[in-house]
């Protein structure tokens, strides 16, 4: 039998420490987080675009409800899609994103391979980072938030 100490790896998962703000999986936060962090050059922006009428999301060339023309229907950016689909590309800011919700901060530059970490490093780095997420203008509390993401 083979027994592990300290950090143990597993494909299927990875751990994170981020110092965030918990915000809600809402439309609103997912465009303000696209307009400030995201770069859309070289983004198909037509792929995450939607015509709605009366209230549906038209895919043929006319709104089966009122007749109206998908041409004549004005367009409407689905962020969250946007996000989901290019989070990776967001500048100056770390996300985790999953079923409890949606963490906007930094991630924690440590080296967790080891046993231990020096408790001043980690204050420090903490302090620090908290203060780039205020700066940020963030609504909410700043936290440490640490988990497993599968």
């Amino acid at each position: 039998m083979k027994i592990r100490n300290g950090f143990v790896s597993n494909s299927s998962s990875s751990s994170f420490i981020i110092v965030g703000v918990q915000m809600e999986q809402i439309d609103e936060n997912y465009k303000t987080l696209c307009d400030q962090y995201l770069d859309t050059t070289g983004i198909d922006m037509d792929k995450f675009t939607e015509k709605i009428c009366c209230g549906s999301i038209i895919k043929s060339k006319f709104c089966p409800s009122c007749g109206k023309s998908y041409d004549d229907v004005v367009g409407t950016i689905n962020y969250r899609s946007l996000f989901e689909n290019n989070n990776y590309k967001l500048k100056g800011i770390d996300i985790h994103n999953d079923d409890y919700g949606l963490i906007v901060g930094k991630h924690l530059s440590l080296d967790l391979e080891g046993d231990s970490v020096d408790v001043d490093i980690l204050i420090k780095e903490m302090t620090n980072t908290k203060k780039k997420i205020e700066d940020l203008g963030f609504e909410g509390k700043v936290k440490l938030h640490c988990g497993i993401s599968y």
